[in-house]
Protein backbone atom coordinates (compact mmCIF):
# COMPACT_ATOMS: atom_id res chain seq x y z
CA UNK A 1 0.00 0.00 0.00
CA UNK A 2 1.41 3.36 -1.05
CA UNK A 3 1.48 5.89 1.76
CA UNK A 4 3.67 8.53 0.10
CA UNK A 5 2.26 11.96 -0.67
CA UNK A 6 4.19 13.09 -3.72
CA UNK A 7 4.33 16.87 -4.10
CA UNK A 8 6.96 17.42 -6.77
CA UNK A 9 9.90 19.77 -6.58
CA UNK A 10 8.45 22.52 -4.44
CA UNK A 11 10.51 25.48 -3.30
CA UNK A 12 12.17 25.14 0.10
CA UNK A 13 13.98 27.90 1.97
CA UNK A 14 16.76 27.66 4.52
CA UNK A 15 18.71 30.34 6.32
CA UNK A 16 21.08 30.98 3.39
CA UNK A 17 19.60 28.99 0.51
CA UNK A 18 16.64 28.68 -1.80
CA UNK A 19 16.04 25.14 -3.07
CA UNK A 20 13.91 25.24 -6.20
CA UNK A 21 13.42 23.97 -9.73
CA UNK A 22 16.17 24.78 -12.17
CA UNK A 23 14.96 26.84 -15.13
CA UNK A 24 16.47 27.17 -18.58
CA UNK A 25 17.57 30.67 -17.55
CA UNK A 26 19.94 29.07 -15.04
CA UNK A 27 21.98 27.23 -17.69
CA UNK A 28 24.83 29.74 -17.92
CA UNK A 29 25.31 30.07 -14.15
CA UNK A 30 24.97 26.31 -13.67
CA UNK A 31 27.68 25.77 -16.28
CA UNK A 32 29.95 28.45 -14.84
CA UNK A 33 29.53 27.51 -11.16
CA UNK A 34 29.81 23.73 -11.28
CA UNK A 35 28.78 21.83 -14.42
CA UNK A 36 32.06 22.70 -16.19
CA UNK A 37 34.26 21.68 -13.26
CA UNK A 38 36.13 18.36 -13.31
CA UNK A 39 36.59 18.63 -9.53
CA UNK A 40 32.81 18.34 -9.20
CA UNK A 41 32.00 15.80 -11.90
CA UNK A 42 34.74 13.36 -10.93
CA UNK A 43 32.43 11.88 -8.28
CA UNK A 44 29.18 12.20 -10.23
CA UNK A 45 27.40 9.89 -12.68
CA UNK A 46 27.65 12.60 -15.35
CA UNK A 47 30.63 13.90 -17.29
CA UNK A 48 31.78 17.49 -17.16
CA UNK A 49 29.73 19.65 -19.52
CA UNK A 50 31.77 21.21 -22.34
CA UNK A 51 29.68 24.34 -22.85
CA UNK A 52 26.62 26.21 -21.69
CA UNK A 53 24.63 24.97 -24.70
CA UNK A 54 24.94 21.36 -23.51
CA UNK A 55 23.70 22.38 -20.04
CA UNK A 56 20.76 24.18 -21.66
CA UNK A 57 19.89 21.06 -23.67
CA UNK A 58 20.07 18.88 -20.55
CA UNK A 59 17.88 21.31 -18.60
CA UNK A 60 15.36 21.33 -21.47
CA UNK A 61 14.91 17.60 -20.98
CA UNK A 62 14.54 18.07 -17.21
CA UNK A 63 11.64 20.49 -17.64
CA UNK A 64 9.45 17.53 -18.67
CA UNK A 65 10.50 15.60 -15.56
CA UNK A 66 9.37 18.48 -13.35
CA UNK A 67 5.79 17.84 -14.48
CA UNK A 68 5.81 14.57 -12.51
CA UNK A 69 4.84 14.79 -8.85
CA UNK A 70 7.37 12.10 -7.89
CA UNK A 71 10.30 14.09 -9.33
CA UNK A 72 12.48 15.85 -6.78
CA UNK A 73 15.42 17.74 -8.29
CA UNK A 74 16.38 21.02 -6.69
CA UNK A 75 18.87 23.64 -7.65
CA UNK A 76 20.75 25.05 -4.67
CA UNK A 77 20.58 28.84 -4.97
CA UNK A 78 22.27 31.35 -2.70
CA UNK A 79 19.83 33.84 -1.21
CA UNK A 80 22.53 36.50 -1.30
CA UNK A 81 22.91 36.61 -5.10
CA UNK A 82 20.22 34.20 -6.41
CA UNK A 83 22.85 32.12 -8.26
CA UNK A 84 22.71 28.35 -8.59
CA UNK A 85 25.70 26.70 -6.92
CA UNK A 86 24.69 23.03 -6.91
CA UNK A 87 21.90 20.46 -6.99
CA UNK A 88 20.13 17.96 -4.73
CA UNK A 89 18.25 14.96 -6.11
CA UNK A 90 15.81 12.85 -4.10
CA UNK A 91 14.85 9.61 -5.80
CA UNK A 92 12.23 7.08 -4.75
CA UNK A 93 14.13 3.80 -4.44
CA UNK A 94 11.19 1.67 -3.28
CA UNK A 95 7.69 3.12 -3.25
CA UNK A 96 6.14 0.21 -1.35
CA UNK A 97 8.70 0.47 1.47
CA UNK A 98 8.86 4.29 1.49
CA UNK A 99 12.59 4.38 0.75
CA UNK A 100 14.38 7.23 -1.02
CA UNK A 101 17.96 7.98 -1.92
CA UNK A 102 19.57 11.38 -2.00
CA UNK A 103 22.51 12.72 -4.00
CA UNK A 104 23.99 16.16 -4.40
CA UNK A 105 26.73 18.18 -5.99
CA UNK A 106 28.14 21.61 -5.27
CA UNK A 107 30.46 23.93 -7.12
CA UNK A 108 34.06 23.62 -5.93
CA UNK A 109 34.26 27.31 -5.05
CA UNK A 110 31.47 26.78 -2.50
CA UNK A 111 32.88 23.73 -0.71
CA UNK A 112 33.54 24.00 3.02
CA UNK A 113 30.78 26.52 3.80
CA UNK A 114 28.12 24.10 5.03
CA UNK A 115 25.81 24.71 2.07
CA UNK A 116 25.34 21.04 1.20
CA UNK A 117 24.58 20.11 4.82
CA UNK A 118 22.05 22.92 5.00
CA UNK A 119 20.38 21.83 1.76
CA UNK A 120 20.37 18.10 2.57
CA UNK A 121 18.91 18.71 6.04
CA UNK A 122 16.04 20.65 4.47
CA UNK A 123 15.42 17.86 1.94
CA UNK A 124 15.50 15.18 4.65
CA UNK A 125 12.97 17.14 6.71
CA UNK A 126 10.73 17.57 3.65
CA UNK A 127 11.07 13.89 2.68
CA UNK A 128 10.08 12.61 6.10
CA UNK A 129 7.48 15.17 7.14
CA UNK A 130 5.81 16.11 3.87
CA UNK A 131 6.21 13.13 1.53
CA UNK A 132 6.19 10.38 4.14
CA UNK A 133 9.40 8.46 3.47
CA UNK A 134 10.57 6.15 6.24
CA UNK A 135 14.19 5.70 5.14
CA UNK A 136 16.62 7.85 3.20
CA UNK A 137 19.81 6.39 1.81
CA UNK A 138 22.95 7.88 0.29
CA UNK A 139 26.34 6.64 -0.74
CA UNK A 140 29.67 8.10 -1.70
CA UNK A 141 32.70 6.84 -3.58
CA UNK A 142 35.31 5.95 -1.01
CA UNK A 143 37.70 8.55 -2.47
CA UNK A 144 35.13 11.29 -1.78
CA UNK A 145 35.93 11.94 1.88
CA UNK A 146 34.10 15.30 1.94
CA UNK A 147 30.83 13.60 1.03
CA UNK A 148 31.27 11.17 3.92
CA UNK A 149 31.55 14.14 6.27
CA UNK A 150 28.34 15.66 4.87
CA UNK A 151 26.38 12.44 5.40
CA UNK A 152 27.63 12.13 8.96
CA UNK A 153 26.86 15.78 9.77
CA UNK A 154 23.24 15.43 8.59
CA UNK A 155 22.72 12.50 10.95
CA UNK A 156 23.09 9.55 8.61
CA UNK A 157 24.61 6.32 9.90
CA UNK A 158 27.17 4.27 8.05
CA UNK A 159 25.80 0.89 7.01
CA UNK A 160 28.45 -0.77 4.92
CA UNK A 161 30.46 -0.90 1.73
CA UNK A 162 29.44 -2.11 -1.70
CA UNK A 163 32.42 -3.23 -3.70
CA UNK A 164 33.04 -1.39 -6.97
CA UNK A 165 29.56 0.17 -6.83
CA UNK A 166 30.44 3.22 -8.92
CA UNK A 167 32.84 4.32 -11.60
CA UNK A 168 34.64 7.62 -11.06
CA UNK A 169 37.67 9.30 -12.62
CA UNK A 170 39.79 6.78 -10.69
CA UNK A 171 37.92 3.79 -12.13
CA UNK A 172 35.64 1.38 -10.30
CA UNK A 173 35.42 2.32 -6.65
CA UNK A 174 33.90 0.87 -3.55
CA UNK A 175 31.07 2.97 -2.13
CA UNK A 176 30.08 3.45 1.47
CA UNK A 177 26.35 3.48 2.21
CA UNK A 178 24.61 5.60 4.81
CA UNK A 179 20.99 5.95 5.89
CA UNK A 180 18.71 7.77 8.27
CA UNK A 181 15.33 6.50 9.47
CA UNK A 182 12.32 8.65 10.18
CA UNK A 183 12.12 7.64 13.84
CA UNK A 184 15.84 8.46 14.31
CA UNK A 185 15.29 11.85 12.70
CA UNK A 186 12.22 12.67 14.79
CA UNK A 187 13.83 11.54 18.06
CA UNK A 188 17.16 13.26 17.41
Amino acid sequence: MNTLTHLGTVQLNTERLILKRISLNDSYTMFANFACDDKVSRYMSWDTFNNEKSVYKWLTEWQEEYKKLDTYYWGIFLKSNKEIIGTVYLFTECESSNVASISYCLGHDYWGNGYVCEAVKAIIDFAFNEIGFNRIEAYHADSNIQSAKVLQKVGMKKEGTLRQRCKTHIGYEDCTYYSILKDEYIND
